[in-house]
């Protein structure tokens, strides 16, 4: 055999031998692709399966949890605060990893059932926690509707202003003893005149002063009883603070300018205190009792240690009362006038007694 047929010869063995390399390459390739889909396919099914059998209960499970202890936290909450607010007819939906929940609110104006708005929260899988005084759960989403965000109101016209729900009921307000509002208080004691008898009404009465609920009840023994009572809760230099200011200031071109800060009232949602009457508008006799525990089931911690005072104990003792809300026809009501521990009345719900 000459050179030239030995260099074929080796050439073809090595041209076999590569191809058979490259087929035994491409078998094990194929064999690797499908042992990886066959295990991504297993892994995926037994996900599937536990997310199925397992994750999804949990979730649920989860997010029920959730929702109780939302409601569980807004039944507190309307217990301490909202004036004269009653929660109703709550409903919730889960899905998998959230929820929904929607209630209805009402007052009692003398005896009367009155519808106040309808409220929504959403809650998921986390557990409800209050670290900043607000309802575990979030609200939906909302805005003021409003384009047109021009006015030529100052702050004076504004901050006393009459104030709406969104149901388009009246607000009430609070005027707290310890503010000055440079003489910005209600007397809605005189519309009285102007309502007819076929009407129930509901007024807010903020006091001179703080006081004892055994006082309260003593200069409200004659006339309309309670419904609601407005409680001191905060500090008192707090309170001073929000007080009417006036103050000069030098323009730009060094002229003197005049700045006055006029002190919001408390509007009815965000007066903190207790009903005296129960879901079904009898009186409670001791209503206070309520109003403590309620206080921590609401996640209103920093409320109760600064109503509590230096032993960071509440009790009926620590109680001030800084006005109330009371109900009746304008007949009633009329008795009111010239109480000298009277300082402002609001008018709130007006309605027809049928």
């Amino acid at each position: 055999m000459n050179t030239t047929e030995k260099d074929e010869n080796e050439t073809s063995v090595e041209k076999r031998l590569n191809e058979g390399f490259k087929q035994t390459l491409r078998k094990a390739k194929k064999r690797t692709l499908l042992r990886t889909v066959f295990i991504s396919f297993c892994t995926a099914l037994v996900l599937l399966v536990s997310t199925v059998f397992f994750v999804v209960p949990y979730a649920k499970e989860q997010v029920d949890r959730n929702g109780r202890k939302l409601l569980g936290q807004l039944q507190a909450r309307y217990l301490v605060k909202g004036a004269n607010q009653f929660m109703d007819s709550f409903r919730w939906q889960n899905g998998v990893f959230n929820g929904e929940m929607e209630f209805y609110t009402f007052k009692y104006v003398n005896g009367k059932r009155v519808h106040t708005g309808t409220w929504r929260y959403m809650y998921g899988m986390q557990t409800p926690g209050d670290t900043s005084g607000d309802i575990a759960g979030e609200k939906f989403s909302s805005g003021g509707g409003n384009s047109l965000e021009y006015t030529a109101m100052t702050q004076e016209q504004e901050n006393y202003r009459p104030r709406y729900n969104h149901a388009g009921l009246k607000q009430m307000e609070f005027y707290d003893p310890a503010v000055d509002y440079n003489d910005h208080y209600k007397d809605d004691l005189k519309l009285l005149d102007q309502i007819g008898k076929d009407k129930y009404v509901e007024m807010a009465l903020s006091f001179d002063k703080s006081y004892s609920l055994d006082e309260v009840r003593t200069m409200m023994s004659t006339g309309p009883d309670p419904v609601w009572y407005w409680a001191n809760s905060q500090k008192e230099e707090d309170r001073k603070a929000n007080s009417y200011q006036r103050y000069t200031e030098k323009g730009k071109n060094g002229e003197d300018v005049v700045t006055e800060n006029f002190p919001s009232p408390i509007y009815e949602d965000d007066a903190i205190g207790f009903h005296a009457v129960n879901h079904y508008g009898e009186q409670l006799p001791d209503p206070e009792q309520f109003f403590i525990p309620a206080l921590k089931k609401a996640r209103m911690q920093s409320t109760y240690d600064i109503m509590a005072g230096s032993d960071n104990l509440l009790n009926n003792e620590d109680i001030r009362i800084l006005g109330v809300v009371v109900t009746g026809d304008p007949e009633t009501l009329k008795a009111l006038r010239n109480r000298p521990f009277i300082k402002a009345a609001s008018l709130g719900v007006v309605t027809d007694k049928y």
